[in-house]
């Protein structure tokens, strides 16, 4: 599967919400580290996408590429998704890969998750009734 096809099937993946981007960011990463695998096996071995979801995903992906005649053009055919604004210090642009979608991702999952926030709180503000910050580590 090409860089592109893998592109795709994550954007997929991700819009019909199948997928959660912390999902995707695990499995970018691993892709990252073999990309000879396909993005949809790794979701698959990961247990983030059942073998059912991942062959409605194909069934879409077939789907959109044989309407619009090949990947690159479903890519760009998803420009007025939902999708474009994932990052809109770029301008609300696709990603251009899949490694550019996990870190989108990554970056508006951090910003919005509560988690992530709760640790720039300020020093000894309680964070709930058995913890409170005492001071910032590194």
């Amino acid at each position: 599967m090409s860089n592109d096809a893998n592109l795709l099937f994550a954007m997929l993946a991700i819009q019909l919400d199948l997928i959660k981007a912390d999902q995707l960011i695990q499995a970018a990463n691993q892709w990252m580290i073999n990309k000879q695998v396909p993005i949809a096996d790794i979701l698959v071995s990961q247990g983030h996408l059942s073998q059912e979801d991942r062959e409605f995903v194909d069934l879409v992906f077939k789907k959109l590429t044989s309407r619009t005649g090949s990947v690159e053009k479903s890519i760009d055919s998803l420009s007025h998704s939902s999708l474009t604004s994932f990052d809109s210090e770029r301008g609300g642009r696709l990603p251009s890969d899949l490694s550019d979608l996990a870190e989108g991702l990554s970056q508006r999952t951090c910003q919005a998750d509560p988690t992530t926030q709760a640790f720039q709180l300020r020093e000894g503000r309680a964070i709930s009734d058995q913890f409170r910050i005492v001071r910032g580590l590194a």
